[in-house]
């Protein structure tokens, strides 16, 4: 019996190690200015763009990507229009069952050997003169029409430079996001812009952001670090600062039912020229906030740090005929969910 179970362990070897799937451990590499055969099979032969080694990436990927700075260079069959500029349209595209990971030096051999704050990993939307934001990308990453779940995954990266100012591409600077649900960690988005969404922007749709930064991020209309639109992202250990709206949720604007998770995050420094600085929950959204800061987030014309407003713009009615509203007291008519939440104005 013992020599027909060795036999049995012996051939589970064999197969396991003939299988497929041990091939998907094995990294994609990318590295700016490898001066190797470009292939992606090592750091020497690295991949110098990311697209590569996204076009080369199937389910069970990962891709690791050395510190420097890439940008996109695919417009994935989009076409301008109304005065659009064809190069602008240039963006990433995530895959399911394909983690992305940065914050390498360029010489690991195993993941947990990178260091993504040292070794800054760039994503940049700036394709065109360096001191001109009016030629930069649309948006860094693009995904519309993908099958995107929590298997997709962007790890320490810093997502920055998009200028989403077209009036067919106007949201979601950094990412936008529709029917789509990637997993996003260890990131910055900073200094973005667009209409709305200047740092990100989803609609139906419920990424899980943790350990994230929204940082100089700019919505000449709302939501400045993010815009969720019938969509409930979980949002963890993340920070909102100095992000800021034309109108309205100058870190974070919700609305059309949106209902996210936001755990463990502060929201500081971030403002608005109507109303809510740190946040805005309009059109029945209703978040759950949790162990969370506010501070320091103005808003000129009222409604403080946090509005919560049940869909019919009660609050500013209310503000007209009673005050600004000196610090969070300004909910009417909508859900709130709070543990442990620090508001000051």
């Amino acid at each position: 019996m013992r020599k027909t179970l060795t036999v049995l362990v012996a051939l589970l070897a064999l197969a396991l190690a003939a299988s497929p799937l041990s091939a998907t451990t094995i990294p994609i590499y990318v590295k700016a200015g490898a001066p190797g055969t470009n292939t992606g099979d090592s750091w020497d032969n690295a991949f110098t763009l990311l697209e590569s080694a996204l076009a080369a990436a199937s389910s069970g990927s990962e891709i690791w990507v050395a510190a420097g700075t890439y940008m996109p260079t695919n417009d994935h069959g989009l076409v301008a229009g109304g005065g659009e500029v064809q190069a602008r349209l240039r963006h990433f595209e995530m895959k399911d069952g394909v983690a992305i990971y940065g914050g390498f030096a360029g010489s690991e051999t195993l993941r947990s050997q990178r260091n993504w704050t040292t070794h800054v990993t760039v994503l940049s939307g700036n394709i065109g003169d360096s001191g001109d934001n009016g030629d930069n990308c649309y948006r860094v990453f693009y995904h519309v029409g993908l099958t995107l779940g929590a298997s997709a995954v962007l790890d320490g990266f810093t997502i920055t430079a998009a200028n989403a100012n077209s009036g067919l591409n106007n949201g979601g600077a950094g990412m936008y996001n529709v029917s789509c649900s990637p997993a996003i960690r260890n990131c910055l988005f900073s200094n973005n812009a667009a209409v709305d969404g200047g740092g990100m922007y989803n609609i139906s749709s419920s990424p899980t952001l943790t350990n994230c930064a929204f940082s100089g991020n700019s919505a000449s209309n709302i939501g400045g670090g993010m815009l969720n639109a019938s969509s409930s992202p979980a949002v963890t250990n993340c920070t909102f600062s100095g992000n800021s709206a034309g109108s309205h949720g100058g870190g974070m604007y919700n609305e059309n039912h949106s209902s996210p998770v936001i755990l463990n995050c502060t929201f500081s420094g971030n403002s608005a020229e109507s109303f809510g600085g740190g946040m805005v929950n309009d059109y029945y959204a209703s978040p759950s906030i949790t162990n969370c800061t506010f501070s320091g987030n103005p808003a000129q014309n009222g409604g403080g740090p946090l509005v919560f407003d049940d869909g019919h713009h009660k609050f500013a009615l209310a503000w007209h005929f009673m005050g600004q509203a000196e610090a969070v007291h300004a909910w009417i008519g909508a859900s709130r969910r709070f543990a442990s939440t620090m508001l000051s104005g």
